[in-house]
């Protein structure tokens, strides 16, 4: 292939990575994601002549001065700051890709490339960032020695007076024996110690983790279902997202199945209803309280948190910002590091008893759920009891008639318990569930009586609410909890996996002697069935993503610390074990011994280099003293020949063999036959082992001095 073709393609190689990092980071949008791919494909096409022209450039100029003033107007009018600077960091690129002409112009592609690259390993922290990233260390030697070759090529030949120079670069560029397969290979090779540096970087500096840009924006973090509101209209299908959201392991080992399919992971609680939206009390309360490096959740019964099941959960980075913990959580414990506690999570009391918390990083978080012996149906919640009024969860919105006659058939019922197991029971048994259906609310009537008294089916948001409803409407307090049930077991990575899809809507009630009591009035439904390839497919993707999150985005500077001190450990353990066995040693052969050390390491580095260093020459000298000789004088000969080539202009590069040389320069010179006789000579006895005698010898210096260039003239006409 032709060196021009590979440079264009390795460039492209580049540019593609980082753009594609930037739209996988979620700034682009997807019509930018279309648009930035539909220019990348448009603008391999535009080369030769069409770049150089005046009235392009100026266009180019002028569309670049327009969209970054466009980016400042949407940034100083409320746009977040990352998506102005990531789209136009994309089209910066794309611009460079529509202008290419020389070496210069391909450096700014591998330059912006590597800028998208930093930017997304704050933006985008999935695991397929790792994957771009390999082949972005292999991708770049390549550009680089790619890089180097056409510069030396343009500053030889580029010269935009002379047209015949024009014409000698293009076919240069055009050239298929400067580039193969096989150094393109050797070249990737190259990769390895990018690997070995960026690995020793990621293991022993500083793991601070501000999260400046990754924290900026929570509003492109939320997850459908949770938010501030939740509304309540016509009926619509759902989606089941396999996306997981949080992972929970047992180290104790994991409880009955039958246990895991009923944990209720309690998140938001909503307590104001306007007949259509569901609004959450914003606003952070007290700090959690803290026992033994234990988050308290509930009231001090004195339970030993190591008698209790723990489970390790690993959060992904959603908003809002709270903790979804099992119903019967009695303890929570956060590890952050010990010298920067500034930085760490910081738990706090929601006005809906939630817990949150704060994510300085914008990565997630892991934090240790204890929980009590789990009880199906799960046990009243172990949170601590709001102190706000419980006014809140009496409000009511306008409702109809039929829905205050259907709520006096439970108001019979004097115990609140009672009633509102009462209320689950209808809804459970009357009504069904449903993911599926569309529905329309009827004119002139609320959503609720639509799904009461209409559609007698839904999905759990409107079983939740016509509960909530029923209940305050008899004078019980109650409030909508947002969460997630259950979740599926990875057999291949032993953990619990919940995924948005398991998203649930359920019921507290307040009573003065049990504080909140849970309640589900949704119907179970009915799973998908799933076939065992994919289920075995999907496990093993998101075991490699929980490693991935484990092991490469929530290392911090607690595991760098310990990482470190069992490395100083292991080499006090050495040390021990070789003073041990130097006991045996007598001490004059030790002193000589300690005395001589230094000395068999500087000879040891000596051989090893210079053992490297033989073996990286070109061919080795030969063995007999004429061969020797022949050889010292081919090396004379071609020494004698680039002080000629360089005295008329044409200095041979040290990096280049003479042979490719003298083909380049060929086209330049009056008669090229003298110069390609002295490098057949030098070539046949440096490599072929041909003799050179002194007739020889004195024949190729007369031959050196018959080289000239042509004549400017002949240049000219050439």
């Amino acid at each position: 292939m032709a060196f021009q073709r590979i440079h264009k393609i390795v460039a492209y190689i580049m540019a593609v990575q980082g753009l594609g990092l930037l739209a996988m980071s979620g700034e682009l949008t997807l019509p930018g994601t279309i648009a930035v791919g539909v220019a990348v494909l448009a603008s391999w096409f535009v080369e030769g002549s069409v770049p150089a022209a005046k009235r392009w450039t100026t266009a180019w100029n002028v569309v670049t001065v327009a969209i970054f003033a466009v980016q400042v107007v949407r940034w100083m009018a409320g746009e977040g700051l990352p998506i102005v600077a990531v789209q136009f960091a994309a089209f910066l690129q794309v611009n460079k890709l529509f202008n290419r002409r020389r070496q210069t112009d391909h450096d700014h592609i591998a330059i912006l490339s590597l800028m998208h690259l930093i930017v997304s390993a704050i933006l985008y922290t999935d695991m397929s960032y790792a994957l771009v990233f390999i082949l972005y260390t292999v991708t770049t030697p390549w550009m680089l020695v790619l890089g180097q070759i056409r510069r030396e090529v343009e500053a030889k030949y580029w010269d935009r007076a002379n047209s015949r120079s024009i014409k000698d670069l293009e076919r240069v560029l055009r050239s298929r024996r400067i580039i193969s397969g096989r150094f393109l290979a050797a070249t990737a090779f190259l990769s390895i110690p990018i690997y070995v540096m960026t690995a020793a970087l990621f293991l022993f500096f500083p793991r601070i983790g501000f999260g400046l840009l990754a924290a900026s924006d929570p509003s492109q973090r939320h997850l459908t279902g949770f938010s501030d509101e939740i509304v309540i209209g016509d009926l619509t299908p759902l989606f089941d997202d396999p996306t997981v959201i949080l992972r929970a392991e047992f180290p104790d080992g994991p409880p009955r199945q039958e246990v895991l399919e009923s944990i209720y992971w309690r998140g938001a609680a909503y307590d104001r209803f306007d007949g259509e939206e569901w609004h959450r009390t914003l606003g952070h309360g007290s700090l959690v309280t803290r026992r033994t490096g234990l988050y308290e959740l509930g009231p001090d019964s004195g339970e030993d948190p190591t008698t209790m099941l723990r489970l390790d959960v690993y959060l992904q980075p959603i908003y809002p910002k709270v903790l979804f913990v099992p119903q019967e959580t009695a303890f929570v414990g956060v590890p952050a590091p010990a010298r920067l506690r500034v930085m760490g999570h910081k738990l706090r009391w929601g006005p809906g008893a939630e817990v949150r918390y704060s994510d300085p990083a914008g990565t997630g978080i892991r934090y240790m759920a204890y929980v009590a012996a789990p009880h199906i149906p799960p046990r009243p919640y172990s949170g601590r009891s709001t102190e706000r009024s419980l006014s809140p969860y009496l409000d009511m919105p306008p409702v109809s008639p039929r829905l205050l006659e259907l709520a006096g058939r439970f108001a019979s019922q004097p115990d609140p318990l009672e009633r509102a197991s009462a209320v689950e029971t209808y809804l459970r048994t009357s009504l069904g569930y449903t993911k599926t259906v569309s529905r329309k609310v009827p004119d002139g009537m609320s959503a609720v009586d639509a799904f009461l008294f209409e559609w007698r089916e839904g999905n759990c948001e409107y079983f939740s609410t016509a509960m909530v409803l029923l209940l305050r409407s008899t004078g019980v307090p109650a409030r909508n909890i947002t969460g997630f049930v259950g979740g599926a077991w990875n057999d291949i990575g032993g953990y619990l996996a919940v995924r948005e899809a398991d998203a649930h809507s359920w019921v507290e009630v307040y009573t003065p002697d049990e504080g909140w009591v849970l309640f589900d009035p949704t119907p179970p439904s009915e799973a998908l069935p799933t076939s065992h390839f994919l289920a075995f497919a999907l496990d093993f993707i998101d075991t490699v993503r929980l490693s991935w999150h484990k092991h490469i985005i929530a290392y911090d500077l607690t595991r760098q610390a310990e990482i470190l001190r069992k490395g100083f450990h292991g080499w006090r353990r050495l040390r021990t074990a070789l003073g041990t066995a130097g006991s045996f040693i007598p001490e004059g052969a030790a002193r000589i011994a300690r005395r001589f050390s230094p000395l068999v390491v500087v000879i040891v580095v000596v051989a090893l280099y210079l053992a490297f260093r033989r073996r990286r020459s070109e061919p080795p000298l030969p063995s007999s003293r004429p061969e020797r000789r022949a050889h010292r004088k081919a090396l004379s000969l071609v020494g004698l020949l680039d002080r000629k080539l360089e005295e008329i202009g044409m200095r041979r590069p040290a990096s280049r063999p003479p042979l490719s040389h003298a083909l380049l320069v060929s086209p330049d010179l009056e008669d090229p036959t003298p110069l390609h006789e002295v490098v057949y000579t030098y070539n046949s006895t440096r490599f072929g082992g041909r003799p050179l005698t002194d007739e020889t010898f004195a024949a190729m210096r007369g031959r050196i001095d018959l080289i000239r260039l042509q004549r400017t003239d002949q240049r000219t006409a050439g």
